[in-house]
């Protein structure tokens, strides 16, 4: 009897305990306990039996007490299952909490993603714009490359031409030096009027108020001269003929001998410098050519001839007196002499009904006293 009980009790219990979740096992601990209650009313029941059939009481209380030994290890076995269950919903509460937030990292890596990709398809584009712009430069490198043999052609042309100026200038010098060991008379002014006529040049001054012109010529290297009144007021001017035009920086002025330096940046287009000759009053009466551009008209400047009136000093400055034809306009040309050399620079004209003839500048050692100023202060 005790036998066939257990193994109907042990029986529910395992039909009770493989049903699993929580809700079976609470139903589990609720049963064992009505299980307990009804072995305890089982055990009168079984005593009153046991004296009917004349089973041994001892023998079958051994096998309750046996029987509830299982059901209280059954109830172990239920409380260890509970507590695995217990762990396991919080197992899966964080599971569900680790999967959220993979969740979360996903939709942050599907727009990573989608980043990524719009840069990958900008990195294509500007790929091929790199092609495209290898393609064009290495164009342009073949188009360079033909310049660049254009250019060292150019060079090899300009540098031969350059010892070809070099030597004629070298030439042109000793002609000049020829020249001044002539004697005066052997001169014609005519013949010297050509040479100082292509190295005069107009001066025109564009300002917001007005415009001016005057006349520069030129003595060396990169310099001019014409007068200060001419450029009074202004750091540049335009020099031109009926040839070349240069831009002109003015370097220096002096405005009680009304002279200022000119310079511009090439004079390899230039011809030979007006060369200085000295002056006194042996050379009154002397002819000598004056050009110019009065009233800056025309491109070619004019030429007027007379003589060497005077020569005299005024304000403790050497001026020359000529009676040569000047205009506003010829301010700041070259007075020669018939060898083609500057004895002095025209600065002004006086004017009347009863006054004719009365043309004045300062004189070659004037400007050569100018020119030594300028280089002791390292301006030229």
């Amino acid at each position: 009897m005790s036998v066939k009980l257990f193994g109907v009790v042990f029986g529910l219990f395992l039909i009770i305990s493989c049903t699993g979740g929580t809700d079976k096992i609470d139903a589990l601990r609720e049963e064992n306990r009505l299980l307990r209650s009804d072995v305890k009313n089982l055990e009168a029941v079984i005593l009153e039996y046991s004296v009917s059939v004349g089973a041994s009481e001892a023998e079958l209380r051994s096998s309750l007490d046996s029987l509830l030994s299982r059901l209280d290890d059954a109830q172990s076995q239920v409380e260890v299952i509970a507590a695995s269950y217990n762990k396991t919903d919080a197992l899966t509460d964080q599971i569900n909490i680790h999967y959220g937030r993979i969740q979360d990292q996903k939709i942050l890596i599907d727009q990573q993603t989608s980043v990524v990709n719009a840069q990958i398809e900008s990195i294509a584009r500007i790929e091929d714009a790199i092609r495209e712009i290898r393609t064009v430069l290495e164009l342009q490198e073949d188009k360079n490359s033909n310049l660049t043999e254009k250019i060292e052609t150019q060079r090899e042309f300009s540098s031969s031409l350059e010892k070809e100026i070099v030597a004629q200038k070298n030439q042109d010098q000793k002609l000049i030096k020829q020249l001044e060991t002539l004697p005066m008379n052997s001169c014609k002014i005519e013949d010297a009027t050509k040479a100082v006529r292509e190295v005069t040049f107009k001066v025109e001054i564009d300002s917001f108020y007005s415009s001016s012109t005057g006349s520069a010529f030129y003595i060396g290297e990169s310099d001019f001269v014409t007068n200060e009144h001419v450029v009074r007021g202004h750091g540049s001017v335009r020099l031109k003929n009926d040839k070349i035009s240069h831009n002109a920086s003015v370097i220096t002025t002096d405005k009680s001998r009304d002279l200022a330096l000119l310079r511009i940046v090439d004079s390899s287009n230039m011809g030979l410098p007006v060369a200085v000759a000295e002056i006194s009053d042996n050379d009154i009466g002397m002819k000598v050519g004056v050009t110019g551009f009065p009233k800056g008209l025309g491109a070619v400047p004019s030429v007027t001839y007379g003589v060497i009136s005077r020569v005299f000093i005024q304000n403790g400055i050497e001026e020359i007196q000529t009676d040569a034809a000047i205009s506003p306009g010829s301010s700041g040309g070259p007075v020669f002499n018939a060898c083609g050399k500057l004895v002095g620079v025209i600065t002004s004209k006086l004017t009347g009904t009863s006054v004719e003839g009365l043309g004045f500048g300062v004189s070659s050692d004037t400007l050569s006293e100018f020119l030594l100023s300028a280089e002791s202060r390292g301006v030229r």
